[in-house]
């Protein structure tokens, strides 16, 4: 029996110790998608770049820029967050307490 408990625990610690190196990839990788949607926002909506723009729509219509995505590149008036973003700032703005 305690072999087995064992046997678990190491397992379990396993499994966090990749769950928290996922975590960090994960993270790593939100800093680089919103460094890249900053940098075409920049240049399409700012800088009014046609170079960006018709790389951004072809990333659209081959399906690795969503709607959201396509926006954000070209709407001035959309701000470059990232979706976990989004919901923790519409949890603060429904917050009636003051």
């Amino acid at each position: 029996m305690k072999n087995e408990l064992s046997a678990k625990d190491k397992i379990i610690n396993k499994l966090r110790d990749e769950k928290e190196n996922l975590k960090t990839q994960l993270q790593k990788f939100k800093g680089f998608w919103h460094s890249l949607m900053s940098h075409f926002h920049k240049k399409i909506t700012y800088e009014n770049d046609k170079n960006y723009k018709i790389v951004s729509d072809d990333l659209y219509k081959n399906g690795i820029f969503d709607d959201n995505d396509n926006e954000i590149a070209n709407n001035i008036a959309r701000k470059v967050t990232i979706p976990d973003e989004n919901k923790n700032n519409k949890k603060r703005n429904n917050d009636t307490r003051f």
